[in-house]
């Protein structure tokens, strides 16, 4: 058996971070429940809220339409891969729509910009240890000029679903993958 790939150990990443069962199954509970403490974390108004509530939905619709009520990590891993690996799509529906409803939420001022303490509150609690997500907000500052952009966060987001190098920029989206 071949060791699992950087993407998979990013994905067992991600599958633990938005377990909040802790139970090694995700169901919509686990996804309800991060859209409420991310909305929370981020002081979305309502709106914002039930915007996020249903793009966390429209993601669950992906695993839902094709391992019923429950997902475990290798479901995940296998529905996130070929998914990804369908087009475009599949991304702008789940986890895309998420990121860009996590943009407009964070970046209150209209200004394009994720601050350093809204990016921290996207990892509040035990998501991430801080100290590897302050290194990842280094990283995702693709022009180094000390703050992420929505553009550079969105171009982050989607490499922590593809990319295969250790070291790309999205690598760090919850801290480095072992």
């Amino acid at each position: 058996m071949s060791p699992p790939s950087i993407v998979d150990a990013k994905l067992a990443l991600a599958f633990k971070a938005i377990d909040l069962s802790q139970d090694d199954r995700l169901s919509w509970p686990d996804l309800a429940g991060i859209a409420e403490e991310l909305s929370s974390r981020l002081h979305a108004d309502k709106e914002r809220e039930l915007e996020l509530t249903e793009a966390f939905q429209s993601w669950w619709r992906q695993f839902e339409t094709k391992t019923g009520d429950e997902v475990t990590l290798d479901r995940f891993i296998s529905v996130m891969k070929t998914g990804m690996a369908a087009g475009p799509a599949f991304y702008q529906q789940g986890p895309g729509r998420i990121v860009d409803v996590l943009i407009r939420i964070a970046d209150r001022n209209g200004d394009g910009i994720i601050s350093k303490e809204d990016y921290l509150a996207f990892y509040g609690g035990s998501m991430a240890d801080e100290s590897a997500v302050l290194a990842g907000y280094r990283k995702f500052d693709l022009n180094s000029d000390g703050a992420v952009t929505a553009d550079e966060f969105r171009q982050a987001a989607y490499e922590f679903f593809t990319s295969e190098d250790l070291d790309a920029t999205g690598s760090f989206l919850l801290g480095r993958p072992e």
